[in-house]
């Protein structure tokens, strides 16, 4: 008897270990992996090759710039990652730093805004978001698109809004203007001059609508030829 009654309690306390731990199974978080789409862009004034990584995971070295992209999906369990940016030619790194990973789409941009410069990932601008229905976009003057047209140590723009002129503003090389603000589906155009003798350099009147984008955005102004010395502007998503 004493036999079976020690038989029986050991096999209760099998029985609730087995009971416990099948609980504690049913009660483990089942951890999925998660996907991001992400687009790096960049936006510089030197010509590179980067090479991207995310996790030490290389996600391709044909990142080109000054203007280029290169997307691909993220797959991951922890939101926190690391991201790397290397030149692709010496292997030099240039960002290293941490990124929120997300599910859905997302851009991260790679910025250079003067020559030497060491590109880096712009945090957003310490500048009031546009209102509701409206956008803002800054221009900044980068060196000549072609190099038979003289890059002037300065410029005069007469800034328009749908033809209205509201600012006058002179930039020097590489300098950024502030932020202008109006209305989607309105469009700037622009004046340029020779800072110093006031001559006009451009034989063309650019246009920049604001059809397809909103918030923050920079225009690089640049000369461009051949038919004469005339100076641009095409718009190039920062933020």
């Amino acid at each position: 008897m004493n036999i079976n009654k020690y038989t029986i309690i050991v096999l209760l306390l099998i029985s609730g270990m087995l009971i416990m731990a099948s609980c504690a199974k049913k009660g483990d978080a089942i951890l999925e992996e998660k996907v991001g789409s992400y687009n790096f862009t960049t936006y510089t004034v030197d010509t590179l090759r980067l090479r991207v990584t995310v996790n030490d995971q290389n996600l391709g070295d044909s990142l080109l710039s000054p203007v280029g992209s290169l997307r691909s999906n993220i797959s991951f369990l922890d939101s926190v990652a690391s991201l790397r940016v290397f030149n692709a030619e010496t292997n030099e790194l240039i960002i290293d730093t941490t990124i929120i990973l997300r599910i859905g789409f997302s851009t991260i941009s790679i910025v250079q805004l003067s020559s030497g410069q060491r590109p880096f990932i712009p945090p957003s601008p310490n500048e009031p978001p546009p209102a509701a229905g409206n956008y803002k976009v800054r221009f900044q003057y980068v060196a000549p698109a072609n190099s038979s047209v003289p890059f002037f140590d300065s410029v005069q723009c007469i800034v328009q809004v749908s033809s209205v002129p509201v600012d006058t503003i002179v930039l020097k090389q590489y300098e950024l203007s502030e932020f202008y603000e109006s209305a989607l589906g309105t469009s700037f155009r622009m004046k340029v001059y020779n800072a110093e003798t006031l001559d006009i350099i451009d034989n063309t009147t650019t246009t920049l609508n604001s059809t397809g984008f909103n918030d923050f955005n920079t225009a690089a102004l640049f000369g461009t030829a051949p038919g004469g010395v005339a100076y641009n502007f095409t718009l190039q998503r920062i933020y």
